[in-house]
């Protein structure tokens, strides 16, 4: 991964030269070869693939010996759904300029390069980063560092890069002594160590919303690494695990790309603080103008969780104004809190508020928590209903402040998390002191 230098080493891990089998115009996109500066004066090439604007922009890079030609299976998934596309050849890959070695800092600075070409663009709207292998090292890094990414996929994320150079079986054969010069030399011609940019290191700082997505036959990155960076990765981070997909074919992924874009949705597309009122209902018919909304979504859009044609429409309560709270919350203490997901693995989150009040006689004590990114807090919770009328693992709530300082929990807006419908994704399930003892009809209902 990292390119050691003795000149033995440097030979020995250099990236191999790949086909580039693919141009944008092969997959119908029209694309622009554009050139980029790197920090040190190199020429990078990327492929444009421009969308009417405003628009959001995602950025991708490939991975250790591969280049942008191998990652453009994602692309019409992507541009079909409203994003224009940054196809970026790193340093000494690619069509890009040859340096002496690379590693992936290096690669952060390409990614990072590539930022900026973005940031000068105009009526760009959000930008995205998703990195493949080493890639996506790169990008939980640049992540890390910087607060002007709007959403980051990491795809094979590995969780340090000195455990994956051990797999290499001339390195795996020599003795402690050799291991350790070879880790020295890396260190000292990379002018970084390499614990301070491992991705197990990194990924608990990453300052945007996260997504880690790998697949369950990846036979070059450990289930094990996947798991140890979901866990450790910031409060809200998303994990995705594809089911068959191998490491290094892309073709295999895109059928769960839908995922990823609900994700992108959120945080690409999202309105921004001060537009948030308009999506809170002030009568019975928006709320009805809301769940319509989300039915048309699920029937029609792109990042739906439902094929075409499965979706049959989402079941609610008869909205109830008597379950609208506004309180005054109290500041929680910023804990952490560890919460289970359906998926067995465990996520963690920081508490943010607590919110007081008064439900059918019964005084309730809900926590909220704050989610990186968002301009809202998250309120997972259960009830009485769960499993019964609603979905059995619980339901959430999206709650934005008020300009006062109080906040209204609104049950009728209580919905689903997507694990309800497609149980490939992840979700959080509300730890046991948001576990109300009385029953909440209102909001979405179970689907099936």
């Amino acid at each position: 991964m990292v390119i050691g230098l003795p000149k033995l080493l440097q030979r020995k891990f250099s990236p191999p030269a790949r086909e580039q089998p693919h141009h944008p115009s092969d997959l119908g996109l029209d694309a622009e070869e554009v050139w980029l500066d790197a920090v040190d004066g190199s020429r990078l090439r990327a492929w444009h693939i421009g969308h009417s604007r405003p628009s959001p922009v995602l950025i991708v890079l490939h991975g250790w010996g591969s280049n942008s030609s191998l990652m453009l299976p994602v692309a019409p998934t992507f541009h079909e759904a409203g994003y224009e596309l940054l196809f970026v050849d790193a340093r000494s890959h690619g069509a890009s300029d040859t340096v002496d070695h690379m590693s992936m800092p290096r690669f952060a600075q390409d990614l990072e390069a590539a930022i900026d070409w973005v940031r000068g663009l105009p009526d760009v709207t959000g930008v995205g980063v998703l990195g493949h292998s080493i890639g996506a090292g790169a990008v939980i890094l640049s992540a890390s560092r910087r607060d002007d990414i709007d959403a980051a996929v990491a795809v094979g994320a590995f969780a340090h890069p000195w455990e994956l150079i051990l797999k290499v079986p001339q390195v795996a054969a020599l003795p402690a002594a050799g291991q350790w010069a070879i880790l020295r030399t890396i260190e000292r011609s990379g002018g970084f160590r390499l614990d301070d940019v491992a991705p197990r290191t990194r990924v608990g700082m990453v300052k945007s919303p996260l997504m880690l997505v790998h697949g369950a036959n990846d036979e070059v990155i450990s289930h094990e690494d996947f798991d140890e960076l979901s866990r450790l990765s910031p409060p809200g981070s998303e994990s995705l695990l594809v089911l068959g997909a191998v490491h290094d074919r892309l073709d295999e992924y895109v059928p769960e790309l839908p995922h990823v874009l609900s994700f992108l949705a959120k945080h690409l597309h999202a309105p921004r603080n001060g537009d948030r009122d308009e999506g809170v209902p002030r009568n019975m018919t928006d709320y009805a103008a809301l769940r319509a909304e989300k039915d048309e979504f699920f029937a029609t859009d792109v990042t739906s969780p439902f094929e075409d044609g499965e979706f049959e429409g989402l079941k609610w309560f008869a909205p109830d104004p008597a379950l609208v709270f506004t309180v005054t919350p109290e500041e929680a203490d910023g804990s952490e809190v560890t919460m289970a997901t359906s998926s067995g693995s465990e996520q963690v989150y920081r508490t943010a508020l607590t919110a007081r009040f008064d439900i059918g006689g019964e005084e309730v004590a809900l926590t909220l928590f704050s989610v990186p990114g968002y301009d809202h807090w998250f309120l997972p919770f259960r009830d009485r209903t769960s499993g019964k009328d609603t979905y059995g693992a619980g339901r959430y709530l999206d709650i934005p402040p008020n300009d006062d300082g109080t906040i209204t929990i609104d049950f009728n807006l209580a919905y689903n998390p997507t694990c309800a419908y497609d149980d490939g994704w992840t979700c959080p399930l509300p730890p046991a002191g948001n576990w109300l003892q009385v029953p909440i009809e209102a909001g979405e209902k179970s689907y099936k």
